[in-house]
């Protein structure tokens, strides 16, 4: 099948979550013109997101990958159904280790299927109610929150809502004041019911949560595992996991200030606070790729030079499974990438199987990482 090449542009950009509205427009008419298209679509993402990879592994020679890839087409054309002569050579190699990997008889590919995590979390209300929502559930929270607001604002004391995001997981919503926040899987937010006109708008974040804050006269101050990031409006990112050895804090847009280790900081954009939980010891960073931090909230999980152990916990905790490492060294194996989250897990473990020196072996919802 002759894929148009403006389309193929387009899909090599959704991998990595660079087309643009019109771009994705034009995709959603194509594929909805016909139920095959969608079928090419996943296999051509695929391709490219392999290709990507690839051409980034020192060990790919990238000329003997050409030839093979022209030498193995004709037998495979019938199983890789789009056209090799339009594509670029990124997917040219993305073809050749889509057919080495998955298409070859006896490639050491996991079978089990475990799906992506979803929209789901758990909000427990100030009176001890709790709801258990999706992303069709919006509304309820906010009837609720009149309601309790209401009592909030008669009463006297502080009435605080909490919203669990379970592994497998996440969630968005809007707080009381306007603030939009995007949590993450494994994360828990605490929030008051109503903000107290003038005084600092306080929530508690465990886990991963994204950021944009309504601005206003009084303080937004996100407390973190011991660290306290106090802004009027802005959008950052902050990853406080219980069982991380570190608090990150990275900025997108406006300006920060953190107390962390027993001193304030001050973030400019694409600026990163990294607290180490242990010691204390605070650094600041510049960053190349801030959206590398902040892509998961767009549906990208996206690496840049990431250690293998990290990368392994973020994925345990979106597809809510466990790694093994037998062998502690390939912990520290880099990966540079990024993928459309949605995808099962066998997806990104070919990926990372392509480019790195390591196979996965699925068991329920365990994988062990072993060296080829």
């Amino acid at each position: 099948m002759n894929i148009p090449e403006y389309i193929e542009d387009i899909i090599g950009k959704t991998s990595s979550g660079q087309e643009n509205a019109l771009e994705r427009r034009q995709l959603d008419e194509w594929l909805r013109e016909s139920p095959e298209h969608g079928k090419w679509y996943r296999e051509l993402a695929r391709a490219c997101d392999l290709g990507r990879f690839s051409l980034k592994w020192d060990g790919i020679a990238v000329e003997s990958a050409w030839e093979r890839v022209m030498a193995r087409y004709t037998r495979a054309r019938r199983r890789v159904r789009y056209s090799v002569a339009a594509a670029s050579l990124v997917v040219l190699a993305g073809i050749y280790f889509l057919y080495t990997l998955v298409l070859s008889p006896g490639g050491d590919v996991p079978v089990a299927v475990i799906p992506p995590g979803e929209f789901k979390a758990v909000l427990t209300l100030a009176d001890g109610r709790q709801l258990f929502l999706d992303k069709k559930e919006d509304a309820r929270i906010d009837d609720a929150w009149t309601e309790i607001h209401d009592d909030h604002v008669a009463g006297t004391k502080t009435l605080y809502h909490e919203i669990m995001i379970p592994a497998g997981g996440e969630f968005h919503l809007t707080l009381p004041d306007g603030t939009f926040v995007y949590l993450n899987a494994a994360s828990r937010l605490r929030f008051p019911a109503g903000f107290s006109p003038g005084s600092p708008r306080e929530v508690t974040l465990e886990g991963e949560g994204y950021f944009e804050v309504e601005r206003g006269t009084s303080p937004f101050i996100v407390h973190a595992r011991g660290v306290d990031v106090r802004v009027l409006g802005t959008s950052f990112n902050v990853m406080a996991h219980e069982e991380d050895a570190r608090v990150e804090v990275t900025l997108v847009q406006g300006e920060v200030s953190a107390l962390a280790g027993g001193e304030e900081w001050r973030l400019l954009p694409s600026r990163q606070l990294v607290m180490n939980r242990e010691t204390g010891e605070c650094t600041v960073r510049q960053v190349s790729r801030v959206e590398a931090y902040v892509n998961w909230k767009n549906g990208v999980l996206d690496f840049d030079a990431m250690p293998l152990e990290e990368l392994s916990a973020r994925l345990g905790r979106w597809y809510n499974v466990v790694f093994f490492f037998p062998d502690d060294r390939l912990k520290e194996l880099l990966f540079t990438g990024s993928v459309k989250k949605y995808e099962n897990i066998d997806y990104i473990l070919d990926l990372i199987g392509a480019t790195t020196d390591v196979t996965f072996k699925i068991d329920g919802r365990e994988i062990t990482v072993n060296k080829k």
